[in-house]
């Protein structure tokens, strides 16, 4: 059993008179309704995606002083590169060393000890200091990216 093909078109469809002017009305307004739900989305949900795009990583150090004038680095919630903090060592109150971001620049008084070697500070990690004048000690290192208070470590009198 053959089946015919469909005929050809006569002519090709043609619109003899325009829309009724209501239809257009309604369309005119959804589509003006539609472009302003979008720009109030935009002015709602942009400045959300804007303001999460560049999130600082923080992590919190735990430090335990060792024997000898050792801070040892005993736990992290987040291993981050060492370029992320810097450090300070205050007694009575007042600076008496301190470590450049990246804790470098060590001095007798306040250095950085990378015991493992991956530019990293995490556990095992260590701080050495010179602790041997008696007074308040207060011991900061500071993450970088917001100026938060990451560890911190204070006692009183030396550590030899």
């Amino acid at each position: 059993m053959r089946i015919a093909r469909p005929k050809a078109p006569d002519a090709p469809f043609k619109r003899r008179r325009g829309p009724p002017p209501q239809a257009t009305k309604l369309l005119t307004a959804s589509m003006g309704a539609g472009v302003v739900f979008i720009v109030l989305l935009g002015i709602v949900f942009i400045p959300r995606f804007l303001e999460n795009l560049d999130q600082c990583r923080s992590t919190v150090l735990t430090l335990e002083i060792e024997s000898g004038p050792r801070l040892n680095v005993t736990e992290t919630a987040l291993v981050l590169h060492r370029d992320s903090f810097r450090a300070s060592l205050i007694r009575n109150g007042t600076e008496v060393a301190s470590l450049d971001p990246g804790l470098r620049n060590g001095t007798a008084a306040l250095d950085f000890s990378d015991v493992d070697g991956d530019d990293a500070v995490g556990p095992g990690d260590a701080f050495i200091l010179d602790a041997s004048v008696p007074g308040t000690y207060r011991f900061e290192v500071i993450l970088l990216c917001d100026g938060r208070l990451v560890g911190v470590k204070e006692w009183t009198g030396i550590l030899s």
